[in-house]
């Protein structure tokens, strides 16, 4: 396209948030492949699935071109095609919104049914100079993108977070971003843009499984706050039960002041997609959470938090929040996002985690 000029979105000034070494060739990945590799193979392979990744930009273009390519011709059951493989784009305000940015969504980038390996598409954008976030596919490999913007615009760096060291998410495939319509409406996504906060994603859909390599490997990045959410994934409340403290306590050795919170699942009542009832043991499992909670406390830790993931859903319309009895609609993932916001507002009121701009280490 003759009338505008592309950019790399490895390339300043523009920034990519939430994953392992960004300008690195390749694949986009969220952690070193060789640790995902030990961990387990469903890791392995959604590593390199660039869930909570973004990029933040300003221009005045009034027109934008997305290029990307090296996507896998796969959808995910139960998600939608922006959902899975799909981008989403919204326009950040300044000093609006209480935390310094005010985001609004502007348009998604439907892939094509005939994408194979990549597409190309263009939208128009609002004139002046603004700037903007790019939520990349969660359920999808990417080996670049690039963005075509008007010849002779401006272009430059993205607003800053609040503190520029993440928030970190561990879980399941809800924490993944199953099944969001499109990315920004996953509920990680939601509760940051909230709070103008960066975090890092970690949901593994069906492989988030407690391992002591991935714990050891999330308690070495830096953080400003730590999210564990994998009930779901645990294969049985006995190995829920011998994973789960010392996940927590890994974490809580390396980062001794941040704040911790615990999710328990969602989902607490579900069905199968016949509608007949599952015989779960969700009880169970939120017992083993309660009790990592308890531990916690009693062993003197003031920085530690948990939500009980029956409340999530609870209230009007709360047969309408998943699509198959477990993953959230949209309306799930934003009920989530509610609760977890509010937690999250109360411990800053205790702990201001997000008060500071910080950097982060390479790779985050």
């Amino acid at each position: 396209m003759s009338d505008v000029k592309f950019y790399s979105v490895r390339e300043a000034p523009f920034r990519i948030y939430g994953l392992y070494e960004p300008q690195a060739p390749g694949p986009f990945r969220r952690m070193p492949d060789e640790i995902a590799e030990t961990v387990n193979e469903g890791v392995a392979l959604r590593n390199k699935y660039p869930a909570g990744a973004r990029v933040r930009f300003s221009t005045d273009s009034e027109v934008i071109v997305l290029r990307c390519t090296g996507l896998t011709e796969m959808f995910y059951d139960d998600n939608s095609a922006v959902g899975c493989c799909g981008f989403d784009l919204y326009l950040d305000d300044p000093d609006v919104g209480g935390r310094g940015v005010y985001s609004r969504y502007v348009h998604s980038f439907m892939p094509p049914k005939d994408f194979a390996k990549g597409y190309e598409i263009r939208m128009e954008l609002p004139r002046g100079m603004h700037s903007y976030t790019l939520n990349f596919p969660p359920f999808n490999t990417l080996d670049d993108v690039y963005l075509g913007l008007s010849e002779g615009a401006m272009v430059a760096e993205g607003l800053p977070y609040v503190n520029e060291k993440p928030i970190i998410f561990y879980g399941s495939s809800i924490t993944h971003g199953a099944t969001a319509s499109r990315p920004g409406l996953a509920y990680t996504s939601l509760v940051c843009r909230r709070l103008n906060a960066h975090f890092l994603n970690f949901g593994f859909g069906g492989s988030a499984r407690g391992e002591e390599t991935m714990a050891r490997y999330l308690a070495s990045l830096p953080m400003s706050c730590f999210v564990l959410d994998y009930d779901y994934n645990a294969p049985t409340v006995a190995h829920l039960r011998a994973t789960h403290l010392p996940f927590y306590e890994t974490v809580r050795a390396a980062n001794p002041d941040i704040p911790i919170l615990l999710l328990s699942r969602p989902s607490f009542h579900t069905y199968d997609r016949h509608g007949r009832p599952r015989t779960e043991d969700s009880e169970a499992r939120r017992d083993v959470i309660i009790d990592t909670f308890r531990a916690g406390r009693a062993a003197g830790d003031k920085r530690l938090w948990y939500i009980d993931g029956e409340s999530f859903f609870s209230g009007p319309d709360e047969t309408e929040c998943t699509v198959d009895g477990v993953h959230p609609t949209d309306l799930g993932m934003m009920k989530m996002a509610d609760s977890v916001h509010r937690t999250m507002l109360r411990i800053l009121n205790e702990v201001p985690f997000l008060s500071e701009t910080e950097s982060t280490q390479k790779g985050v």
